[in-house]
């Protein structure tokens, strides 16, 4: 039977992803687009793009419905954080209007959008993480960074010293400090399936643009260490659905420091690597399995392109 679903924030890079991977995979379904301009690349992939208003806005969720109810919707993804946010605000997780939603289950988020929570929660889970303390506290050791503590603004993250710290004490004074990490980065994904399997999946990775850039290249690794430590991190989250891990192997082994609850703008090369989040997703929304996983063999390199768009 034919279903329609519905992808957020669809003129983004994983937007766009999401799309074509849905649209490969379940070619008989018709995939839906949506986001708050219609000037974008969506409609190049999606059935039909629709537009939203931001997800700040108090039409938001009526809109949606309104949408939900003239396209006959059978799944929502929703993408972009601001929505993510929302839909977590209201406690709309698991279900919009009777239609499923495709996300990780709230502790997820409740640990993950607030940075200074997620050092609390791998603090109370006994696994290792960076010194993590408010910009109006002292820091620990210099140099550390500050960072946005994930509440509000959308400050980057900065290299701070003995010197500045009265400077971003004044400019940021809601964000965190956190202690520097030496060693290479790694992004991983996490998946936990109703069934309470946590399947993980770890790229060392190739940033576009120092600390603020995407992933341009990347290598699938195998890691003990890493794994016992996501899988730990996943049982203790009680994670359900997918989230995105990025830690860097110290001295002192690999450390988190950030976990981002949604698919992350490797879902592409994981989706080819067997790591099929976004299917299993759908699948477990719908009310089946996720299908057996395969780890893939340690080794294989990506490398991220482009895509132009043209239209006639």
């Amino acid at each position: 039977m034919s279903k329609t679903i519905l992808v957020t924030g669809c003129g983004g890079d994983i937007g766009i992803a999401i799309g074509r991977i849905l649209k490969e995979s379940f070619p008989t379904y018709r995939i839906a687009g949506a986001d708050m301009t219609m000037d974008g690349p969506g409609h190049f992939v999606f059935d039909s793009v629709n537009e939203l208003p931001p997800a700040d806005d108090a039409r938001y969720f009526s809109e949606l419905k309104d949408l939900a109810d003239r396209i006959s919707l059978d799944l929502i993804i929703p993408m972009s954080e601001p929505e993510l946010r929302e839909f977590f605000r209201k406690r709309v997780t698991d279900a919009f209007e009777h239609i499923p939603v495709v996300m990780a289950n709230p502790k997820t988020f409740e640990f993950s959008f607030d940075k200074l929570k997620t050092s609390q929660l791998l603090d109370n889970l006994g696994l290792p993480y960076p010194w993590t303390r408010l910009v109006e506290e002292d820091p620990v050791s210099y140099p550390c960074i500050v960072k946005n503590r994930g509440l509000m603004g959308k400050g980057g993250v900065e290299l701070a010293d003995r010197e500045s710290v009265s400077h971003f004490r004044r400019t940021r004074p809601n964000d965190l400090w956190q202690e520097y990490l030496k060693g290479d980065e790694y992004t991983c994904g996490l998946y936990g399936t109703r069934s309470g399997e946590i399947r993980t999946i770890i790229f060392k990775r190739q940033l576009s643009n120092g600390t603020s850039g995407f992933t341009s290249a990347g290598v699938v690794v195998a890691n003990r260490e890493i794994e016992e430590l996501l899988e730990a991190l996943g049982a203790g989250m009680n994670l359900r659905g997918s989230c995105n891990i990025q830690l860097r192997l110290t001295e002192r082994g690999p450390m988190i420091f950030e976990i981002n609850p949604r698919f992350s703008s490797t879902v592409m090369f994981r989706h080819k690597l067997g790591f099929k989040d976004v299917i299993w997703s759908c699948s477990e929304a719908f009310g089946g399995s996720a299908d057996e996983y395969i780890p893939p063999r340690t080794g294989i390199r990506f490398y991220k392109g482009y895509t132009e768009y043209i239209e006639d």
